[in-house]
């Protein structure tokens, strides 16, 4: 008895620990009618290539478009209010990056650095890019944290919070990236970008935190990151060579 317990408890946590190492990146469902007897089919993708495939009885159609009607309305309800949730993330997001920074005056001691001691590859150039664009970090000798494009000399506040990063003004926008899975890599909410270490990282030298200049010219013009992942300078286009790692005009 104590044998079948001990192997059912190490399948559950096997369980739980292959499901927070997954992620489902498709999950679709269709109605099947079987001589008046509607079923519903779902499948579900998973990220590491795993797929299931489900068929649940529903019923006659009056009983499947009541079924179908009650359904939609939870959801819809359910949808709502977890909107009502994510709309406030990014007051919540301010709100606590302002917190972190009034602590040092009182501890002696900066939060921010020791969640960005947790990820040793924070300041690592060559390694973090947002979709197709080469990004790094640093932190200036003033104490302040700085992103910048491969495109772009123009250094920009950010915010490592070790599960959320927040890039200010990128594409004049201050956009909020959530990790995904415990993981290194992040992805905004409406899964717009990705930042994540580059595909190919090739030779990553680390760069100093510290000791760096505090200021730098502006940028002759802004730098877009378009949908498809080529960045647009001005009147230029520019497509990210992984072979070469250099950006090329197009």
């Amino acid at each position: 008895m104590k044998k079948a317990f001990l192997i059912g408890l190490f399948a559950l946590l096997f369980c739980a620990t292959y499901a927070q190492q997954t992620e489902v990146i498709r999950d679709s469902s269709w109605l099947i009618n079987r001589s008046g007897i509607f079923f519903q089919a779902r499948q579900q993708v998973q990220s590491n290539g795993s797929e299931t495939i489900s068929f649940t009885p529903l019923g006659d159609t009056s009983v499947t478009t009541r079924a179908f009607t009650t359904s939609i309305q939870q959801d819809a309800a359910r949808l709502a209010q977890d909107a009502g949730i994510v709309s406030s993330y990014r007051a919540t997001i301010t709100d606590l990056i302002r917190f972190a920074n009034t602590l040092p005056a009182t501890l002696n001691r900066v939060p921010l650095d020791s969640i960005a001691a947790q990820n040793t590859n924070l300041y690592t150039i060559d390694y973090w890019q947002v979709n197709n664009l080469g990004i790094r970090f640093r932190k200036t000798a003033a104490g302040n944290y700085q992103w910048r494009s491969d495109t772009a000399t123009v250094w920009r506040p950010f915010a490592f919070l070790g599960h959320i990063i927040r890039l200010s003004n990128f594409n004049g926008y201050t956009q909020d990236f959530f990790r995904v899975n415990q993981g290194n890599r992040y992805r905004t909410i409406n899964r717009q970008y990705s930042l994540a270490p580059r595909a190919t990282g090739g030779n990553r030298t680390a760069a100093a935190p510290v000791e760096v200049p505090e200021d730098e010219p502006p940028a002759p013009s802004a730098a877009t990151l378009n949908a498809n992942g080529t960045v647009t300078v001005g009147v230029n286009s520019y497509k990210y060579n992984s072979r070469n790692k250099a950006w090329v005009k197009i």
